[in-house]
């Protein structure tokens, strides 16, 4: 403000009683602390629970029944926030694990607030999510078990602000950690930047514990090699009928194939029969596996390919 703003709010101050400038005071130095602050926009949703409260109805011609003998499955169809309300009546404390999918905020018509899809151009964009998402992140903290953990998709448009509310409402101390998760190999050039083709999951405990977690391998159509040239020298035995091959039944004896910079020993004769090896055969090559690790793999029907040439590649795996 310029000189003659100040002396007037100055000036305005001056009429202020002494509760009211003492309060004037306080507020000001008052510290603001280390998290989130946003402008909380009210939800017609949630002003609807002031006066209503939310029941579910059974369509019993929609049930979904996996034989008498299993527990029956229900799904809800409605606003999320009266769906979370109306469980918490039921539900509370009992739920194991939680998995949502919120809208990702893009501002490309993927997030309604109050019956509006919220644009970019929104100035409140971030705030209504924050308030979207507190609402519902308390209610589902509510929902989960003394060991119950909650798994948030998200991509970078928000995931900042959702590891913070996040932090607020769950605790910092009960995070497991961040997967990313490669939604695509070849992402669309939509971005004159960067091609984005990663997005995240976060995961939660209500309580921390001891369960590990980890993440699952993406099937793929394409085989992973199990050798790197990088690695020390092994020898893997395969039991019969543990590999598989795309050549007709030949017998291929032992000795050095592949190339000079990838060589593939094969240290006994090879008998291929009916698309797999007939015999235990053991290769020497730069493998990532141990023997143990060949056995567990083949024990959890991990499915090990050889290249239709084996002369020139080596043994690759896909799992089925």
């Amino acid at each position: 403000m310029n000189k003659t703003d100040l002396i007037q709010k100055v000036k305005e101050l001056e009429g202020l009683s002494q509760d009211e400038r003492a309060y004037l005071v306080n507020l000001v130095n008052t510290k603001k602390k280390y998290g989130l602050v946003w402008e909380d926009k009210p939800e017609e949703v949630e002003e609807q629970l002031r006066e209503n409260l939310p029941l579910l109805k059974e369509v019993k011609d929609k049930a979904i029944i996996n034989g008498e003998e299993n527990p029956n499955h229900i799904l809800i169809e409605g606003d999320n926030l009266h769906a979370l309300t109306a469980l918490s009546f039921t539900h509370e404390g009992k739920i194991d694990v939680i998995y949502i999918d919120p809208p990702y905020n893009t501002g490309n018509k993927d997030f309604k607030y109050n019956d509006s899809f919220v644009d970019k151009e929104d100035s409140y964009r971030h705030s209504k999510w924050l308030s979207f998402m507190n609402k519902r992140l308390k209610i589902a903290k509510r929902l989960l078990n003394q060991n119950g953990v909650i798994f948030i998709s998200i991509d970078d448009y928000e995931v900042g602000q959702l590891k913070l509310i996040c932090n607020e409402v769950l605790g910092e101390s009960n995070f497991v950690g961040q997967w990313n998760w490669f939604k695509s190999a070849t992402p669309p050039n939509l971005s004159h930047k960067i091609k984005k083709n990663v997005e995240f999951i976060l995961a939660y405990e209500k309580n921390r514990s001891k369960i590990k977690y980890k993440g699952i391998k993406k099937d793929s159509k394409s085989d992973d090699p199990i050798t790197k040239p990088q690695n020390t020298l092994k020898t893997l035995t395969f039991p019969p009928k543990s590999i598989y091959f795309k050549i007709n039944d030949r017998m291929v004896k032992a000795g050095v194939y592949g190339t000079e910079k990838y060589p593939n020993k094969l240290l006994n004769d090879l008998i291929i029969e009916k698309g797999t090896n007939k015999n235990e055969v053991s290769f020497e090559n730069r493998f990532v596996w141990t023997q143990p690790k060949l056995e567990k793999e083949l024990k959890n029907r991990t499915r090990i390919n050889c290249s239709r040439s084996m002369m020139n590649t080596g043994i690759k795996y896909m799992m089925i």
